[in-house]
């Protein structure tokens, strides 16, 4: 939830009237945070299907401690775009890593899923799914940050955040849409 939480704050950071170069630090603060939702987002999906982690775990943490030391650097974002909907940052290498990072990491929730869909808990399916949706959403943001003026997705997180809360619900018994 904080991973999240630092994400949507870097989404608002271009709504602020700031240089743009005090939301490029600022963006490299949120981050050096953000770049640790893959490991963390695959880890916690894997645990709420009791799913064993798969071998290839540790990569997915050491890209995400890499991608986090090198978004402070200029290889995070190269520039920005302007767009009608407002401002975006133009990606560097260190976004596309993080990219695939999350890509995998999302892949690997979703194959989980599939694998333990039978014995999985309803709510552990809801916030499974949702955790994958956020990601995929994330991914969506990925044409704006090339140039391609395409709105970008990401910024539907309170959908999968809203899904995610359901599912939590569901587990502990206290959401009427779902009985267990």
């Amino acid at each position: 939830v904080l991973i999240s939480g630092v994400f949507m704050i870097n989404l608002c950071l271009h709504t602020l009237d700031f240089n743009l170069l005090v939301i490029r630090r600022m963006e490299q603060i949120s981050y050096s945070i953000f770049c640790f939702a893959p490991s963390v987002q695959m880890k916690f999906a894997l645990r709420m299907l009791n799913a064993p982690k798969p071998k290839y775990t540790k990569y997915i943490d050491i890209i995400s401690i890499l991608t986090s030391l090198f978004s402070q650097t200029p290889f995070l974002f190269k520039g920005f775009h302007f767009y009608p909907w407002g401002t975006m940052s133009e990606s560097g290498v260190v976004v596309i890593l993080f990219s695939i990072n999350g890509f995998v990491a999302i892949l690997t929730s979703i194959i989980a899923l599939k694998k333990n869909y039978e014995k999985a808990s309803m709510g552990a399916k809801l916030v499974v799914f949702a955790l994958s949706l956020g990601g995929v959403l994330l991914l969506g943001n990925l044409p704006a940050t090339k140039g391609i003026p395409i709105y970008p997705l990401g910024s539907l997180q309170f959908i999968p955040g809203i899904l995610i809360a359901i599912g939590i619900a569901v587990m502990e018994g206290k959401c009427f849409l779902f009985k267990r």
